[in-house]
Formats: structure tokens, C-alpha cells, sequence
């Protein structure tokens, strides 16, 4: 056998080595996720009941804390004066927009507190909701384009690194207007991953992208604006019963997602099993 021979002999066998490596990689790998989103699923589930039970012994004892903490509450409202005295408001509105288009590049700052920002720094409740779903919309349109210009590719390379939403098409599919509407209305989707995702599809009217992503963010968007009105009163019943709401809708939200990724995942590895025998 010449030298060239036994070269190609064992590069062969490089390769099929590798493929069997491969097969047994992605066989372990798909064992340990269904426990991996068990594990996940139980976590979730104790973090939002111990929570919740802390929130409502909170409000429980709202007045005697109030009463204990007057001072701190106090100064909260003179920082709420100090605010609403405040000359060219124009330049918070602007500023917030500001946040909103550093924010869809650089996704530092979570939604919630940029939402509860506006809502605390605008001088009337109406203005901070409008700016906080004007500044999401000028989000949405900036990633939904950085996708449709990046093409397949990104997809391609970016599911790898976000198991939520490729889970998710892989049960519900890209393409329709009710996944994405899905993808707004739970916090467990990054917002701006998904805008770039939804501008590589073709099928995607951008009016109608922008419309259903809209209707489905409002909800927490809502929430989150309407507690930055309260946060001045940390200790009063409606900031408390808002933060009850935001936990056990986030909670629970997520353990059902998990849940329903737990389900399609073991009927994937029964299916997977059925295959190779």
C-alpha cells in the first residue's frame, strides 16, 4: 500500500471517527436537556411562591412600614416635586428616546427599567406610556431592518446561542403572526433577537411585524410604566399589588413555557429513539 493510500485510509477514518463522536455528543446532549429544563422549571417555581409570599407579607404590614420608613417616603416625595417642577421637560422625553436607541444596540438596560424610568421621570402618566411604546416601536423597526439586511446568516448562527426562542420555532415556526405575538408577550424572549429574527423572513410585512409586536408588548409595558408612577410610594398597596402581578405573571409564565419545552423535548427523544432502533 503506498503512502497516499494510507494518508486517505486514515483520513477516512478521522471522519468517520468524528462522525460517530458527533452522533454520541448529540445523543448525551439531548439526555441531559429535558433535565436541564425539569431542573429550570422547578427553580422557577419555588423563586416565584418564595416571592410572592414575601410580596404579600409586605403588603400585609404596608402601614406599619410606611409609618417606619416615613422619612425615606418622604424624601421620595420631594424627588417626585422636584421632578414635576422641573423646566423643559422636552429634554426628559429626549433623553428617554435617547435610551431607547442606545438601548437597541446595546441592550444593557432591561425594559422594565426603562419603562419604570419613564414612568417616574415623565410629568404625566399618559406622556411616559406613549414615549415608552414610541421608543420601543423605534427598537423594533431599527432590529427588524439589521435583520432583513444580515440575512440567513444570522439566524443560522444565532439560534445556536438562544435555547428559548429555537425551542419555540421549533413547536410554533417562524412566520406566523402568532408566534411572534408569543415572543412579545413573554419576558423570557430578549425583545431584540427576535425583532432581527422576524426581518430575515421574507413573509413578514413590516406594518403588520411592528402592529402585533406592539399589541403584545403593551400588557408589560403598561405594568412597568404604571409602577414607575407608584415607586415614589414603595410601601402603598397599589406598588405592592403591581409587583405581586409583575411576579406571578413573570413566574408563571415561564414555568408553563419551560413545561411545554419539557414535553416537546422527551417527545423528541422518544421519537429520536424510535428512529435508531
Amino acid at each position: 500500500m503506498s503512502g497516499s493510500d494510507i494518508r486517505k485510509k486514515l483520513n477516512i477514518e478521522r471522519k468517520l471517527n468524528g462522525i460517530v463522536d458527533n452522533k454520541f455528543e448529540s445523543r448525551k446532549k439531548a439526555e441531559k436537556e429535558p433535565m436541564s429544563i425539569a431542573v429550570k422549571s422547578v427553580i422557577t417555581l419555588i423563586v416565584t411562591i418564595a416571592v410572592l409570599g414575601f410580596l404579600f407579607i409586605v403588603l400585609h404590614y404596608s402601614e406599619a412600614l410606611s409609618v417606619r420608613y416615613e422619612s425615606v417616603i418622604n424624601y421620595f416625595y420631594l424627588l417626585q416635586n422636584w421632578i414635576m417642577e422641573l423646566p423643559k421637560k422636552w429634554l426628559i422625553v429626549l433623553s428617554l428616546f435617547g435610551v431607547y436607541f442606545f438601548k437597541a444596540y446595546v441592550p444593557l438596560l432591561p425594559l422594565s427599567a426603562v419603562c419604570v424610568i419613564a414612568g417616574a421621570f415623565c410629568p404625566y402618566w399618559e406622556l411616559s406610556l406613549l414615549v415608552n411604546m414610541a421608543g420601543l416601536s423605534m427598537g423594533f423597526a431599527l432590529k427588524y431592518f439589521s435583520g432583513k439586511k444580515n440575512g440567513d446568516g444570522f439566524v443560522q448562527n444565532a439560534l445556536k446561542k438562544n435555547d428559548n426562542v429555537k425551542m419555540a420555532l421549533e413547536i410554533g415556526g417562524l412566520g406566523g403572526y402568532g408566534m411572534l405575538f408569543v415572543f412579545r408577550l413573554f419576558p423570557i424572549f430578549p425583545i431584540n433577537f427576535v425583532s432581527r429574527l422576524y426581518g430575515t423572513n421574507k413573509d413578514i410585512h413590516f406594518w403588520f411585524y411592528m402592529l402585533v409586536s406592539l399589541a403584545g408588548i403593551f400588557p408589560r409595558v403598561f405594568v412597568y410604566t404604571y409602577l414607575g408612577r407608584e415607586i415614589f410610594d414603595p410601601f402603598s398597596s397599589q406598588f405592592i399589588s403591581l409587583l405581586i402581578i409583575l411576579a406571578a405573571a413573570t413566574g408563571i409564565s415561564t414555568f408553563i413555557i419551560n413545561i411545554v419545552f419539557y414535553i416537546k423535548k422527551n417527545r423528541n427523544k422518544s421519537l429520536s429513539e424510535e428512529s435508531d432502533g
